[in-house]
């Protein structure tokens, strides 16, 4: 409660902004924000008892309970004139006058008379100064917010500007009598100034000023500022701290500028106790939930926050998987892990794929052995106290198959550390490359089976079975008994598989490609059986031991001549180191009827070439010199079966043709 024209403080927050105090009654107060929770404001003249509304660009807001304007009145709108001196009559207008008992002026009581209920006049008294004037009537008082100039007395400030500022900061002031001011007060701080002109005056904002109206000061009297002067306080900015990583309780020195208005120090978003020990130092202790994080310095004028960062030590809770084979992922929960360098799985370097501060993700590398997970950050270095495991992984091996003595090299990962290698559930001896590679002599005794190689952190199986082969040097001989045979007559072809060892050979073939349209007239083989199909012949052979020979004949027709191919070859799963002598292709000479080319003539252009349509192994060539035929075009390669001639139409003067064996006769 207060009667118009008293100043009332009004508290709140979200202040600062503020542009309009109404009061009820739609009467606007003249007011000063003091600070964002604060302003003052003076009770506008005609104000009713009610709530009071603040406005601002935010928004605007309501006080929760009335306010009281006590008293009827008296009131002033206005001053006529508002400036005069000693011995001048002054038109004092306003509401409620009538009841006036008495008018001061800057505390010096002022004759008047009262002209109406609106209207007062007084008469300046001599030796007074500028300033409100205030009317006191039985029930309440009032003090004018419009100041009467009283020339040739003291300062009148009528405005200043800025309204707030730094310690330092130039402030402006418009007013009346400011030649002879002697001194300028902030608050209680006294400020340097110079005086410009009579109407105009500039201070400097004191450093050590705190929020207060202002005071100007002459021989001739005083005058305070109706509105107060916000004191800005510099934002504090942290430069350095020392040391950067420690633990909890850890002291640490932040170095800076304006530390003084500092309300609150965070490590992170964890607060910590701290001392301010000088406007540049703050002394902070790392509070026990703290987390690695910036640290910033919190106060009402500002923030500051530092780039990088205080590290705490790292913690490990857990990782995951606990077993793995190199490449996998490897997931580390803990804390502290911000700025994390390093991470090695059994003191192997692992890829860090990527670090938080609770959880770091790194790859298994090649070459990591099962041990311990450490982690490196700027503040130490610290290892889990369980396990992990590096499994081994078999990717293939070479070869899948082979006899004993064969070198099998298995492929993988994480062998390193591999103490046993099975075939089957054969430990066989080994021996570790690299990490990624493993080598077997498979030994006499190795049985046909999946390898397994197997490390201290578990085992992996290769997806394919090793097959052991046995090994024999089998070889075929062959001989026509007839060479050259005869057209159509059977000929006789005596084969031998031999088997140098050293191991039995069982259940293999012997095969015989004949020429088309042969026949098997009749076969020997003590050894199997012998069956005919299509243009092959196969003798299959039960068993032949080491140092054994296996006779094998076939009695064959043919109805072509000339060269007729066959192809004989030894098809069998044992190893042989030396195989080439398993095949053997012969071109059978087969005497017919004289090879003969007939050349008929067509038309001036077209001849027409004839042979014998069983001629076989032969070929037709065509050539315009009598030269080497060899260097001859091909017309026809091989002559095509059942067919006897065909015609060839040419450009040449002269040409010539011939028949030539496609390979080697007798």
């Amino acid at each position: 409660m207060a009667p118009p024209g008293e100043l009332i403080v009004i508290r709140g927050a979200q202040l600062s902004n503020a542009t309009q105090v109404l009061f009820t009654g739609d009467k606007e107060g003249l007011f000063s924000a003091v600070a964002d929770t604060q302003i003052i404001v003076r009770v506008p003249a005609g104000a009713d008892s009610g709530p009071v509304k603040i406005t601002a660009p935010e928004g605007q807001g309501e006080s929760e309970m009335d306010f009281l304007v006590s008293g009827a009145g008296p009131f002033i709108t206005g001053l006529n004139p508002s400036k005069g001196q000693a011995g001048d009559t002054i038109i004092v207008e306003g509401v409620n006058l009538s009841d006036v008992k008495e008018i001061s002026l800057n505390g010096a009581v002022v004759h008047f008379q009262v002209v109406a209920n609106t209207q007062l006049s007084l008469s300046i008294p001599a030796g007074v100064t500028s300033g409100f004037i205030r009317l006191v009537t039985a029930l309440d008082a009032y003090t004018s917010d419009i100041v009467l100039t009283v020339k040739g007395a003291g300062p009148v400030i009528e405005s200043f500007a800025p309204s707030s500022g730094l310690p330092g900061a130039q402030v402006q002031f418009q007013g009346q009598h400011f030649a002879n001011v002697e001194s300028v007060l902030f608050g209680e701080w006294e400020a340097s100034f110079e005086a410009a002109a009579e109407t105009q005056l500039t201070a400097l904002v004191p450093m050590d000023a705190e929020t207060g109206f202002i005071t100007i000061k002459t021989a001739f009297g005083e005058f305070v500022s109706d509105s107060v002067f916000v004191i800005q306080k510099p934002t504090p900015t942290i430069t350095s701290f020392s040391p950067t990583s420690g633990q909890v309780g850890t002291r640490v020195t932040l170095t800076g500028n304006h530390f003084n208005g500092v309300s609150s120090v965070l490590l992170g978003d964890k607060e910590a106790a701290f001392q301010i020990v000088a406007d540049s130092q703050i002394l902070i202790t790392v509070p026990a939930d703290g987390m690695t994080g910036s640290l910033r310095v919190e106060s009402p004028s500002g923030d500051s926050e530092t780039e990088s960062l205080f590290y705490l030590p790292a913690s490990i809770d857990s990782f995951e998987p606990l077993k793995a084979i190199p490449g996998s992922e490897l997931m580390i929960q803990g804390a502290n892990f911000t700025g994390a360098s390093k991470v090695r799985i059994g003191g192997k370097e692992a890829e860090i794929l990527s670090v938080s501060l609770n959880e770091i993700v790194a790859t298994v590398s090649s070459d990591a052995l099962t041990g311990t997970v450490s982690v490196t950050t700027p503040a130490g270095s610290l290892a889990t106290q369980h396990v992990f495991g590096v499994l081994p992984f078999i990717q293939g091996m070479t070869p899948v198959a082979g006899p004993i003595g064969t070198i099998l090299q298995v492929m993988g990962m994480g062998f390193s550390e591999v103490k046993t290698v099975l075939i089957g559930e054969l430990a066989v001896p080994f021996s570790v490359q690299s990490d990624g590679l493993i080598e077997i002599i498979v030994p006499s005794n190795a049985p046909s089976g999946q390898v397994t190689v197997i490390n201290p952190a578990g085992l992996s199986i290769s997806p394919d079975s090793f097959q052991l082969r046995m090994a024999a040097d089998l070889s075929l001989e062959v001989m026509p008994l007839a060479n050259p045979s005869s057209w159509k007559i059977p000929n006789v072809f005596s084969i031998k598989v031999h088997n140098a060892g050293p191991s039995t050979v069982r259940n293999f073939f012997l095969q015989h490609i004949v020429p088309s349209g042969s026949e098997l007239v009749a076969s020997s083989n003590p050894n199997g059986a012998t069956e005919f199909a299509g243009s092959q012949v196969t003798s299959g052979i039960v068993s032949l031991e080491a140092g054994g020979t296996a006779h094998i004949i076939h009695t064959i027709t043919t109805p072509h001549f000339g060269y007729e191919p066959h192809v004989f070859q030894i098809d069998t799963q044992i190893f042989d180191p030396s195989s080439v002598d398993q095949r053997i292709e012969l071109n059978q000479p087969v005497l017919g009827p004289s090879i003969r080319l007939t050349i008929g003539h067509m038309d001036k252009r077209t001849h027409r070439l004839s042979w014998h349509p069983d001629l076989r192994g032969f070929e037709l060539r065509a050539g315009s010199a009598l030269s080497n035929p060899v260097s001859w075009s091909k017309l026809l390669s091989p002559l095509p079966l059942g067919e006897s001639f065909m015609e060839f139409e040419h450009s040449e003067m002269n040409i010539f043709y011939i028949l030539e064996p496609m390979a080697a006769g007798p």
